[in-house]
């Protein structure tokens, strides 16, 4: 059986979005082969996360999703620790440099 999943990494008001093809329900543990690749979110699922986080007084979080086969998102958890590198090296998708700028200008607005 595969497995899909979803993270989204959220960073201040952008959303970096990844499948996860795995035969194991739980990619996450050591030793799981994973598929990961770059993924585009709608829109809509990305602004209820940007919602869904900034409502939890975060700024930066990892999410993990589902999509059932009837189309809707199941949310699993929100993780205020996000665990980023794995997905970026899978992606290419530049977490750390949007860390790194929210940091800068957290600090400018002060």
């Amino acid at each position: 059986m595969c497995f899909l999943c979803f993270f989204v990494a959220i960073v201040g008001t952008q959303w970096f979005a990844c499948s996860v093809r795995s035969s194991a329900a739980d990619y996450r543990h050591a030793g799981t082969p994973a598929e990961l690749s770059a993924f585009e979110l709608p829109d809509s699922i990305g602004k209820q996360l940007l919602a869904l986080v900034h409502g939890m007084k975060l700024l930066v979080a990892g999410v993990d999703l589902r999509l059932t086969p009837d189309g809707s998102w199941v949310c699993f958890e929100v993780n205020p620790s996000l665990g980023f590198t794995w997905y970026e090296e899978a992606t290419g998708h530049q977490i750390a440099e949007a860390i790194v700028d929210l940091l800068l200008s957290s600090r400018d607005s002060r």
